[in-house]
Parts: structure tokens; sequence; C-alpha cells
């Protein structure tokens, strides 16, 4: 799916699947997992009109649900004619950085 990323809480980063040896659109299964929840999802990779029939590419946008990191996993991708291929060993890792707080102060007189 794509190179690990770090983004602030409440960002997005891309991921990129490319489907091949079927025929478009595809349908892919991901999984998202943190250390505190498991999600599965699914996008479909359209044909993309590259002039490639047996290869297809997608970019999309995904934002961790929670505060901590999530490892994305392409599960599986599935065909028009619902040809499934299982997929091992497609992850990518997101990081999410939170502002851990801040303080306000009392009000200060500066002389110059």
């Amino acid at each position: 799916p794509g190179e690990p990323s770090t983004v602030c809480e409440g960002e997005s980063t891309n991921l990129k699947i490319t489907a091949s040896g079927g025929t478009a659109p595809y349908t892919a299964t991901l999984r998202c997992e943190s250390a505190t929840d498991t999600t599965y999802f699914t996008v479909v990779v359209p044909d993309d009109n590259d002039g490639n029939a047996n290869m297809d590419m997608l970019v999309f946008p995904v934002t961790p649900v929670n505060t901590t990191s999530c490892n994305y996993t392409l599960v599986s991708l599935t065909d028009v004619s619902d040809c499934v291929e299982v997929i091992t060993g497609e992850s990518v890792l997101v990081s999410v950085n939170t502002v851990t707080g801040g303080e306000i102060g009392f009000d200060q007189t500066v002389c110059e």
C-alpha cells in the first residue's frame, strides 16, 4: 500500500494500491490495526484508463481514527469475476502525533 508515514492527529495520508492479474474493477479489503482496535474496510480499484489492461492503481486518503499508530494491511483483492487473491506481507504503518497539552499563565507586564 505505501511508505510508512507520520501525520498529526486528524490529518490524512495517501495509500496506493496496485492491482493486476485480473479484470477491473477490483475490490480491495484492508485492515487497520492499532493497539486498541482492528477495523476492516474495502475500497474499489477501478480501471485507471492508462491503456494497460493488466494493471490498475488507486491512490486514496486514510485518516487513522485513533490517536496512535495504525498498521494498514492489504488483506485481499477480488476482481470483477469474483476471483479472490489473498494477499500476505503488504502493509504500511501510519503513526499519529498528538498534541500533549499546553499551559496558560498569569498576565505579566513587560517593561522595555
